[in-house]
């Protein structure tokens, strides 16, 4: 159990869980309940773990809200193995617009990711989408569900988007797509 005091603010109350099965196929679970997310966006940053690239957009996209429940499970206690899985609740997630991505506020769901790609569980009410190339104002959306899958997919990712509905004052509309991404 611990609280996080940062720049003046503190965290709310929150667990922390670490534990390694041993053996040939260990396995290193960790567990807590509660990130920041833009402190840990500031702590990324100071850090050497990531490329110019995503260091460039980290500091364009600004991302801040929270993650709840963050688990983790890395075999054989290396991030060097496959079989890794990380999975986390977001709530109330905001980002700046950067190049052709609109900024987002108050977006909630779940997220789960593999070493191949992952899913988006989107259960939103009361966000925005901000994007002064392609909206006046923001544009409300009064409500936000679905699924968005990605994986890697040869030189490239397919990405998918299953029933993904948004509706607000002016219109409703539900996505079902793949597209195949190359990178």
């Amino acid at each position: 159990d611990f609280v996080v005091d940062s720049g003046g603010r503190s965290w709310p109350y929150s667990d922390f869980t670490l534990a390694s099965s041993g053996g040939t196929a260990s396995v290193l679970r960790g567990r807590i309940g509660y990130l920041d997310i833009g402190d840990l966006r500031r702590l990324i940053l100071a850090s050497d773990l990531i490329t110019q690239e995503l260091r460039e957009a980290l500091s364009a996209l600004r991302p801040s809200g929270a993650l709840l429940d963050v688990q983790l499970v890395v075999p054989n206690g290396t991030v060097a193995e496959r079989g890794r899985l990380v999975s986390a609740r977001f709530v109330d997630v905001h980002t700046e617009p950067w190049k052709r991505i609109p900024g987002i506020t108050g977006f909630d769901g779940r997220v789960v990711m593999d070493d191949d790609g992952g899913s988006v569980y989107l259960d939103t009410t009361g966000a925005a989408l901000r994007s002064d190339k392609v909206f006046r104002n923001d544009l409300a959306v009064d409500r936000l569900r679905g699924r968005l899958d990605w994986r890697t997919a040869g030189d490239g990712w397919h990405v998918r988007a299953h029933d993904i509905e948004a509706v607000n004052q002016d219109l409703s509309a539900r996505v079902v797509a793949d597209a195949e991404v190359p990178v």
